[in-house]
């Protein structure tokens, strides 16, 4: 019945998927937090019966929006940013399930990083953006969780280059300084391996 129910929702997510593009991924979930439905710009790997990954769960049970949703935040999926927004889908006051809104973020990095390429000093005028910026460290600090950085060799050390560049890290600015700084190399040695990497592709 509640599955029911939560189908009248399908023709708004689609809605939502078409009106904001391929950057746009919108699913649908049922009480038990599994997906009944996925748009088609699915660029998040989602299947139907899948459910939420424990990372986004633990997002979202801290604290939703006095609004009723939490909109406007950020987590990672397979190394990927995502910008969110989350709501119960709610029934005679009763939750039913929820409706889950994606974007991409990989291209307006690029786009940001271009712009401020050619706006010096930035980010002095501008509020840093905090969540993005943590999680960019955080997905840094995960690749080189598993290793002691100390012990490693050049060919090691440019794996690990590597695994960050094709995973996209590179696009947020600070990153490469972030990275020297954990391991222990300088900044402009984090450049030369990424150079080196993108000549060998």
């Amino acid at each position: 019945m509640e599955n029911n129910n939560l189908e009248n929702y399908i023709k708004l997510a689609e809605m939502l998927s078409e009106s904001y593009g391929s950057d746009c991924e919108v699913i649908i979930y049922n009480l038990e937090n599994t997906a009944i439905y996925i748009s088609k710009n699915n660029f998040t790997n989602t299947e139907i019966g899948m459910n939420l990954s424990e990372d986004l769960l633990k997002i979202l049970e801290k604290d939703l929006d006095n609004k009723g949703y939490k909109s406007n935040f950020y987590y990672t999926k397979d190394g990927k940013i995502i910008k969110a927004s989350f709501m119960p889908i709610k029934l005679k006051k009763k939750i039913i399930g929820s409706i889950l809104i994606n974007f991409k973020t990989e291209e307006i990095i690029k786009t940001l990083n271009y712009l401020e390429s050619h706006l010096e000093n930035y980010r002095e005028f501008n509020e840093k953006d905090e969540n993005v910026v943590e999680i960019v460290e955080k997905l840094i600090d995960k690749t080189l969780s598993d290793v002691n950085v100390e012990k490693l060799n050049r060919k090691e050390r440019i794996e690990k280059i590597k695994l960050m560049n094709n995973k996209g890290i590179f696009n947020m600015k600070g990153s490469i300084d972030y990275v020297a700084k954990r391991m222990n190399i300088k900044s402009v040695t984090v450049y030369s391996y990424i150079d080196e990497i993108e000549k060998s592709k």
